[in-house]
């Protein structure tokens, strides 16, 4: 065998099929102790998976109604719109503020704060609207800014706050981080619709 770099192609597959006869001239591998390892390994992964059970998580939409923070399931939300005009409907609870007309439908204007029984004064910050639900009944939540989607573990959603006093405290599932309050969009729809 020549030595140094190979020159030719020719010289290039000499080296080569000499390496691999080296290879084959090594002692056999032990071929049951190598199956026992593996299966070892693949025991203590499977142990491994079943007491490491996933995190469940709640990918959500946060978003801000003056100073209120709230925050709603992604699974329940249809779509986030602009809300650029509405019509007040006379005659209705006064957390619905209207209808608007949201790509081809009709739909009742919530405001969450007042459906929850908190002070509200006007609706100049109100300016997008969350749309949940979906046939045959629908609601656009109006929303002062949608901040982002944040995934959250269940872990980290503490218990609702005792709503006693207010109308409409089973709405609310739980709070995240301490000062956002996480909603349930099927009691909302269920008690909006109510009345």
């Amino acid at each position: 065998m020549k030595t140094g770099r190979p020159s030719t192609i020719w010289d290039r597959l000499e080296s080569h099929f000499q390496a691999l006869s080296e290879k084959q001239d090594r002692p056999e591998m032990d071929l049951e102790a190598l199956r026992k390892r593996l299966e070892s390994r693949a025991k203590a992964l499977r142990g491994a998976a079943r007491t490491e059970a996933p995190a469940r998580r709640i990918d959500a939409l946060f978003f801000k109604i003056g100073s209120e923070l709230y925050a709603l399931r992604l699974r329940d939300i249809q779509a986030v719109h602009a809300l650029t005009h509405f019509t007040p409907v006379p005659g209705v609870p006064p957390y619905l503020r209207g209808v608007a007309h949201l790509h081809g439908d009709f739909l009742s204007l919530l405001d969450i704060g007042l459906f929850l029984g908190m002070e509200r004064k006007g609706l100049a910050d109100l300016r997008r609207v969350v749309v949940i639900g979906g046939p045959p009944m629908r609601l656009a939540v109006l929303a002062g800014e949608v901040e982002d989607i944040f995934s959250v573990s269940e872990e980290s959603v503490s218990s609702a706050p005792d709503q006693a006093g207010r109308p409409r405290g089973a709405c609310v599932e739980g709070v995240i981080g301490g000062d956002r309050l996480l909603l349930s969009a099927g009691d909302i729809l269920e008690q909006a619709g109510s009345g």
